[in-house]
């Protein structure tokens, strides 16, 4: 089975950021947000996504499927007492 993408869907469904590597963050950073968090939650929550498709910024070692890239891993430290959420990916 074959599909052709006009122009128009290609503009749509344009996933140039899929392939955008992203960088690890060295510190835990405090997040700013509206809203309160409930008391009683504390805790950490990670999350998994898609990372980095290139090793050293070199063409030959880099990967262009969805799914084979480097996995980038967040963690998120919440703390409802205190009202802070610490981010580190």
């Amino acid at each position: 089975m074959t599909s052709t993408v006009n122009e128009n869907d290609q503009q749509v469904w344009n996933n140039f950021n899929l392939f955008a590597s992203t960088t690890d963050s060295v510190t835990e950073e405090t997040i700013k947000f509206q809203g309160t968090i409930p008391e009683w939650l504390k805790g950490t929550l990670y999350r998994n996504g898609p990372g980095a498709n290139e090793v050293n910024n070199d063409l030959t070692t880099s990967v262009y499927h969805a799914f084979d890239g480097f996995a980038y891993i967040q963690k998120y430290n919440i703390d409802g007492p205190s009202q802070t959420v610490r981010f580190r990916g």
